[in-house]
């Protein structure tokens, strides 16, 4: 009975032995876990004087790689590569990176420089023209309107060119009448030329200067004439007529 006795309290022995130095090796470990990751590495010594130099040979930190040193050492302790394995890794991206967008940015096309035709301070080629003048294609006559007839002329004068003119009726034995003639183009240009008038019967419609390039059309008394304008080769009929109705004249111009 002593001997069963003896060998259970040797059993029990033992087994709080081994709890307690179980217990013992837990608490420990994470206290060299600690220790183990406080010691510097290699790496944790080398980065931080390697971090100043690669910074700057590459233009400054990246924006997503931490330039810390402890943080930058376990990130190269975890990720199995060091602070410049990593650095030349994200420089060699950014690189790859900048160069596709390069390739593939369109060409900007260079601006055409056109030299309207016929400017004269621009040297013309061998053998090209200068530009011609358009050819007249008709003679543009146009009427002062009547100041009984147009009011007031707060705008200025007014030059009318019907196809027919007709002055205001007045009492009175002779009307004149201001006219000009436009020799054009055929876009409507006008054609830098001199008109020449000229009436038919000089004692029925004389012909005078007027403002500027006009000309003052006198008809004396009742009676009808023609007047013909000639300018750049080209010439246009007028016919003038006049009437009284009771003691009042009237002058019409048709083309």
């Amino acid at each position: 009975m002593k001997s069963m006795h003896d060998s259970s309290t040797r059993t029990l022995r033992r087994l709080l032995f081994a709890v307690a130095w179980l217990g013992s090796a837990l608490a420990a470990a994470p206290a060299g876990a600690a220790a183990a990751e406080a010691q510097p590495t290699e790496a944790t010594q080398a980065a931080p004087a390697a971090e100043p130099a690669i910074d700057a040979a590459a233009g400054g930190p990246l924006k997503d790689f931490t330039l810390d040193p402890a943080k930058a050492s376990s990130e190269a302790v975890h990720s199995g590569r060091s602070y410049q394995q990593r650095r030349a890794f994200l420089e060699a991206r950014r690189k790859a990176r900048d160069e596709g967008l390069a390739a593939t940015s369109p060409a900007v096309p260079k601006r055409k420089v056109v030299t309207p035709a016929g400017d004269a301070t621009k040297p013309q080629a061998a053998g090209s023209q200068p530009a011609v003048a358009s050819a007249p294609a008709d003679i543009d006559i146009s009427f002062k309107l009547d100041a009984l007839l147009s009011g007031p002329t707060y705008g200025g004068e007014r030059w009318v060119s019907p196809p027919t003119y007709s002055s205001a009726a007045r009492a009175a034995n002779e009307i004149t009448v201001e006219a000009r003639a436009v020799l054009v183009d055929a876009k409507g240009q006008p054609v830098n030329t001199s008109p020449e008038w000229k009436a038919v019967d000089a004692s029925y419609v004389q012909l005078s200067a007027g403002d500027g390039n006009a000309v003052r059309i006198t008809v004396h008394g009742e009676g009808k004439s023609n007047v013909t304008v000639t300018a750049g080769g080209l010439s246009k009929n007028m016919v003038v007529s006049s009437e009284f109705t009771g003691n009042a004249m009237q002058v019409h111009i048709s083309r």
